[in-house]
């Protein structure tokens, strides 16, 4: 996860397994910042030493996906690609065509990430009606995606969603067909081999609320409303 994130987390814990979260409640601490940020720092330490290849930071950094530079050269090279791909009757309908809003369809297509995540305004398709608060947590499969961008780290993301029992061999999360690297061309994302549409959805997510113009399907799924306050960031994703 990234180290900011798990600094606004010990200051104020806040539910991430709906199926757990009613018994399994993560206490506070009331350390004050400075002790927070000595107590991560010695975590990334630790991380460096034992596994250097993950490339972790000290609390400095935030993901690339966070800058408008980043977003602007994704965008660019995205359109400039399919110009030199498409058809030339189609090659037009690069200039309007957006890497980030690829990886937006990608994460509502109700046939994979929405099938159990919430996503903003976006509530997820797999959850069967109860009156049993405890069993509607349970049919909530994954974790509300609205924490992503400041929790997650990029590498870890891109490795999670391209194949999720690599790293947790028990999850409930599958490997969707688009992602696998001998699936067929995916309509909503042209010209985008699989290994792109991870990072594709990747990007989309870790620059949620940090865009000063989203993309069409981004601005549906509304402010990220996160556990931290932060929806009306600035620059932040506007309903």
């Amino acid at each position: 996860m990234q180290p900011q994130w798990l600094v606004d987390f010990l200051r104020n814990p806040h539910a991430i397994r709906p199926a757990v979260a009613r018994n399994l409640v993560m206490p506070r601490f009331n350390l004050e910042r400075d002790e927070i940020e000595t107590l991560i720092n010695y975590f990334i330490a630790v991380d460096r030493l034992q596994n250097p290849a993950l490339g972790l930071e000290y609390l400095a950094h935030r993901p690339p996906q966070q800058d408008v530079e980043f977003q602007d050269r994704m965008r660019a090279d995205y359109r400039e690609r399919l110009r030199q791909t498409l058809p030339a009757a189609s090659r037009k309908d690069a200039d309007t065509a957006d890497y980030f809003e690829n990886g937006w369809r990608l994460l509502t297509d109700k046939e994979m990430c929405i099938k159990c995540h919430n996503i903003g305004k976006e509530p997820a398709f797999q959850i069967v009606q109860s009156p049993d608060p405890a069993q509607q947590a349970l049919n909530l499969n994954g974790p509300n995606l609205s924490m992503a961008a400041e929790r997650l780290r990029p590498e870890y993301l891109e490795r999670w969603v391209s194949l999720p029992k690599r790293s947790v061999p028990y999850t409930m999360m599958v490997q969707y067909a688009p992602f696998f690297h001998k699936a067929p061309e995916y309509p909503g994302a042209p010209a985008m081999p699989p290994e792109e549409r991870v990072r594709a959805v990747r990007d989309a997510l870790l620059s949620w609320g940090y865009m000063p113009d989203p993309p069409l399907t981004g601005r549906k799924a509304g402010l990220r409303g996160d556990a931290h306050g932060r929806e009306n960031h600035k620059g932040g994703t506007q309903p």
